[in-house]
């Protein structure tokens, strides 16, 4: 599924990957450990096209992908969850999750949620265990449950990968 061939990146004479292959095949979980400065969000940022390499490959799903931009990755299936939550704090969980589920669809429809994507993103919530909290506005919701909700967004993006 997500493919790494010796992928490098330096910040002026500071190396920040060195030689970094991994591949992790559909269905697999991989983790990415190691101590701060390791290297682990410059390679996250690589993989999600925020950042470009300096050297090496990255491939998706059997696709040359390196150096592409997040919007187009994000349109191959690849769906990233930050260190920092990344919600729209007044709007309720139920809307926050919908609004991925609309973006996934096409073009923004005003007017509310329709039925449809207000039963998918409760479906979801339940799934990341936040059922009964789609009327909750996201800011009223503790760390662990952000967590949770950003999780739910994520999922509703329908990714391939999701880091």
């Amino acid at each position: 599924m997500i493919d790494v061939r010796d992928l490098h990146r330096s910040f002026g004479g500071v190396t920040a990957l060195d030689g970094v292959t991994l591949a992790v095949a559909e269905g697999e979980r991989r983790a990415i450990i190691g101590p701060n400065g390791a290297g682990k969000t410059t390679l996250f940022n690589i993989l999600t096209g925020e950042l470009a390499p300096t050297g090496g490959t990255v491939r998706l799903a059997g696709e040359d992908v390196t150096g592409r931009r997040t919007f187009e990755l994000a349109r191959r299936g690849l769906a990233r969850m930050y260190q920092r939550n990344e919600l729209f704090d007044p709007l309720a969980a139920r809307e926050n999750v919908a609004l991925a589920l609309t973006a996934k669809a096409g073009p923004y429809r005003f007017g509310g949620i329709p039925a449809d994507e207000a039963r998918a993103a409760d479906e979801l919530l339940e799934r990341v265990g936040l059922a009964g909290a789609g009327a909750t506005p996201a800011r009223a919701l503790s760390h662990g449950q952000r967590r949770q909700l950003e999780l739910a967004v994520a999922l509703a993006t329908a990714p391939r990968v999701l880091l």
